[in-house]
């Protein structure tokens, strides 16, 4: 199995992170169609939740579930990652096939059609700041 063979293959990426500047892998696991769990103290994590108005919250299978990490103990974050791992082995097989598409509509707004004009934004401040 090769490594995107290997992504597919599972039901839910965990990564809990107590920090990450953005948080490739839950993106890598939301582009192959796999749920995932992050926290908000990761990049993807709080672009998940600014997107999340966008996406529809009727929904119960939100596909990237982030958990409130930022300014909780570990032992409330472990309690709050057993909770949500119970909850998510007893989704319905409607849920997950749910959760799959919900989790691909997630992962388009990490398109670079969308980012590229920020980056372009960024390099031209450095540009000038350097002249």
């Amino acid at each position: 199995m090769d490594y995107h063979e290997s992504i597919e293959a599972c039901h839910l990426g965990i990564f809990p992170s107590f920090y990450e500047p953005w948080g490739y892998t839950p993106l890598e696991t939301a582009a192959l169609g796999v749920s995932s769990v992050t926290t908000d103290l990761s990049g993807f994590g709080g672009y998940c939740q600014k997107i999340e108005k966008k996406i529809d919250k009727k929904k119960k299978c939100p596909g990237v579930f982030v958990l409130e990490r930022y300014g909780k103990t570990d032992e409330e974050e472990v309690k709050k990652l057993t909770d949500f791992l119970y909850k998510f082995s007893q989704f319905s097989e409607k849920d997950r096939i749910n959760n799959k598409i919900q989790v691909h509509n997630i992962a388009s707004y990490a398109d670079w059609k969308f980012f590229i004009e920020n980056y372009i934004i960024a390099h031209n401040k450095a540009i000038e700041k350097k002249a």
